[in-house]
């Protein structure tokens, strides 16, 4: 069920994705400055992810307010926004069954027509599962992405050496992805089950225990990188873990491919990036990111 995502079929969707980009940098680029989130971060993975899934353009909005509701259920205010946490689910579950059902009766071109009619040995998936799958995308797919660019970017903004050789070479742009989650992950914590007993620096760990392993450390330990608390395009690292390990969530080869094709527009688009003030930032809570990136940049003229 996971052959939806190789990079294959992921490259499918880059143009698309280059597209989307354009049209969002078309009417910042002459501006010269822009709060980041707001005019880019926040709709470039919602759209890029409403065209892979199928959904109506129109309805990217709603997906964004209710990823934003869902969202407080990885933080550590939950109890106070448990409300909104919880309608944002309710109403992201109704919309995708619906879709579910719509795709069941009238096949498309699109990943949610794949993921009903995919089979593997005589198994389809059921309603509930093709529910989970297609809300845990439209999350994950935005609130990562979104967040994840936006660090990028505030990071370029420190580094503006580093961007300008993005912006020439092409090359790079596999390399500084990486090095951007690495370096910066938006996910610093990874939670895995214990599947059988061991003993770990004189602590027993049984089978069942749930551990949250710290990707941020694991991405700076000096042991596996070299310098590893410099931001650096150009170095030839150990793979980054901000993913975890083993087999990844159908999302994934997305995100990477969203980063790919957009931090080398975004850095010829906004060349001589600057922050334009101070960023700020969400409250804690399983995914970080700015809630607000205000930059300056030479205009462009599109």
């Amino acid at each position: 069920m996971r052959k939806a995502f190789v990079p294959s079929a992921v490259d499918r969707y880059r143009p698309m994705m280059r597209t989307t980009l354009s049209r969002l940098l078309t009417p910042v680029a002459g501006r010269g400055r822009c709060d980041f989130m707001e005019t880019v971060a926040e709709h470039y993975p919602i759209q890029v992810m409403c065209h892979v899934l199928g959904v109506a353009s129109k309805d990217d909005e709603k997906f964004i307010a209710w990823n934003k509701a869902i969202a407080w259920a990885v933080s550590l205010d939950l109890g106070a926004q448990f409300d909104d946490a919880e309608l944002g689910m309710k109403n992201m579950d109704d919309y995708v069954a619906g879709l579910v059902a719509e795709r069941r009766s009238d096949p498309r071109q699109d990943l949610v027509t794949e993921l009903v009619q995919a089979e593997e040995g005589g198994y389809r998936l059921s309603d509930d599962e093709l529910r989970s799958l297609i809300v845990s995308l439209l999350f994950a797919g935005y609130d990562t992405t979104r967040n994840q660019l936006g660090v990028a970017v505030w990071l370029f903004a420190q580094h503006p050496h580093q961007w300008a050789r993005l912006a020439g070479e092409p090359d790079l742009v596999p390399r500084a992805v990486e090095e951007v989650m690495r370096f910066r992950g938006v996910v610093s914590v990874s939670p895995r089950f214990v599947v059988e007993d061991f003993d770990l620096d004189g602590y027993r760990l049984e089978a069942g225990v749930l551990l949250g392993l710290s990707t941020w450390a694991a991405n700076h330990d000096p042991d596996a990188y070299e310098r590893p608390h410099d931001f650096d395009i150009t170095a030839d690292r150990e793979p980054q873990l901000t993913f975890g390990g083993g087999p990844h969530c159908l999302g994934a080869g997305l995100a990477r491919a969203e980063m790919q094709e957009a931090l080398p527009m975004l850095a010829r688009a906004m060349p001589g990036l600057e922050l334009d003030g101070e960023p700020t930032w969400r409250p804690p809570m399983g995914i970080q990111g700015p809630d607000a990136l205000p930059i300056r940049f030479a205009a462009q003229s599109r």
